[in-house]
């Protein structure tokens, strides 16, 4: 990670540090995972969800420090987004893997897709000392921040759940590793959770729009394309519950939906003259 501004060196100093210790733990568990999944062996999972555990406090820590360090939470700068939905992403999986051991196989598909974020991020500026603008606040702008992440954890865990309902699906059954029909019903429902957040997502931040800049929709490119996206989570689950769309079918329609958010949140902002270019979410 560079570090570009002196002031709260050592939190910066403390903020990397943390993070690449979670990535070690993370890239430790997604080893496990894999063998896992390929051995058929629950001991190998479960060793996989602790490291995963365990790599979240040394990511809690990090985002601590640089909240210290920058005095505003995780939601400017690039670096910093992609590490807090990477927390999100992976908190959400514990806490759905918990009860489950068979579900925690899809830590094999997760965990390297959120390695993607953290290792992205440590090649940014973390650039201290930069303050919000006075339009970045209130209950809708919180709502709007605070929505996707979890939005991102929901995307993440059914997108998870139909690569590998792909891959088993070419294999013979597992006793020891989730059903194709407990694959097929986690993206169903993950797919519905990311649907509401989603939707909670835009909603609030039109609302936020309106109170800081007097209009509800400007049609930005990055406004456009989250609402593409959240149509077509909403078309997934429209096939599923009114038209029996399951199993590979509806797995394909997940990565055209995983693909078009990625897009619309890591690419546009980017590519195009978006107000959301100088910050991620």
């Amino acid at each position: 990670m560079i570090l570009t501004i002196p002031d709260h060196r050592h939190l910066l100093i403390l903020t990397a540090v943390a993070h690449w210790l979670a990535v070690s733990l993370y890239l430790s568990a997604s080893g496990f995972f894999f063998h896992g999944l390929r051995s058929g062996k629950t001991k190998s999972l479960k060793i996989g969800f602790w490291l995963t555990a365990a790599g979240m406090l040394p990511h809690t820590l990090a985002l601590g420090a640089r909240w210290l360090a920058v005095g505003h939470g995780p939601y400017l700068q690039k670096d910093e987004s992609l590490s807090v939905l990477a927390y999100g992403t992976i908190g959400m999986f514990l806490l759905f893997s918990a009860k489950s051991a068979r579900l925690r196989g899809i830590g094999t598909v997760l965990l390297p897709g959120v390695l993607i974020f953290m290792t992205a991020q440590l090649f940014l500026p973390a650039e201290a000392g930069i303050r919000p603008p006075a339009t970045f606040n209130g209950i809708w702008f919180a709502i709007h921040v605070t929505s996707i992440i979890p939005a991102m954890g929901a995307f993440f865990i059914a997108i998870s759940s139909s690569i590998l309902y792909l891959w088993q699906e070419k294999r013979p059954p597992s006793g020891k590793l989730p059903s194709l029909p407990v694959l097929d019903a986690c993206n169903y429902k993950y797919a519905g959770f990311a649907f509401i957040l989603w939707g909670i997502m835009i909603v609030a931040g039109a609302a936020w729009a309106e109170q800081s800049w007097g209009s509800y929709w400007s049609w930005d490119p990055i406004e456009n394309w989250s609402l593409i996206t959240w149509l077509l989570l909403g078309l997934l689950l429209h096939l599923r519950r009114f038209h029996g769309w399951q199993g590979k079918k509806a797995a394909w329609l997940m990565v055209a939906c995983f693909s078009i958010s990625i897009l619309t949140l890591f690419f546009l902002p980017v590519l195009t003259g978006s107000i959301h270019k100088e910050y991620l979410l």
